[in-house]
């Protein structure tokens, strides 16, 4: 585990916390009301609500494609995006897989401002680091896992 400002961090291999807190998430969201099916039912204050609990940190800046139920992560060191959390359009309803994707994205970002805190030589970049490369596609595993255990 890398220590944080009290974020919640996992280690990049940890497939069954990186679900289980996705799906904890997603029965909240599931449970909280809303009315929205599709992208067209979002509003502006809606969206800005969904946001809150995803700010841009030092290290990192959220892309939320809001039609295609998606959400990259960008890394302003390294001046690009190293990735995007998506789940095929019948893997579950808008909304949720809005939502398992900007909580793997969470996830993926108190992470990287974890490691991005410690020392690292000079050149390193982040978007190279092998436990942040492992947790970026062990969250894209997790994403769907969560979903589907949601769903069912």
């Amino acid at each position: 585990k890398v220590e944080g400002d009290d974020c919640e961090c996992t280690t990049p291999d940890d497939t069954k916390g990186q679900v289980n807190s996705i799906a904890k998430y997603l029965r909240v969201i599931k449970g909280a009301g809303w009315k929205v099916k599709r992208h067209e039912d979002l509003t502006d204050d809606i969206k800005r609500e969904f946001k809150k609990d995803f700010p841009t940190t030092e290290e990192c800046r959220y892309n939320i494609y809001w039609k295609l139920a998606s959400v990259g992560v960008h890394l302003k060191s390294d001046k690009k995006d190293l990735v995007t959390y998506s789940v095929r359009a019948d893997a579950g309803p808008y909304l949720l897989r809005l939502h398992s994707c900007l909580k793997a994205a969470g996830l993926f970002v108190n992470y990287v401002e974890a490691k991005s805190r410690q020392p690292r030589d000079k050149g390193d970049h982040l978007s190279e680091d092998s436990d942040i490369l492992t947790l970026k596609d062990s969250l894209k595993c997790s994403v769907s896992k969560a979903l589907k255990r949601v769903c069912k």
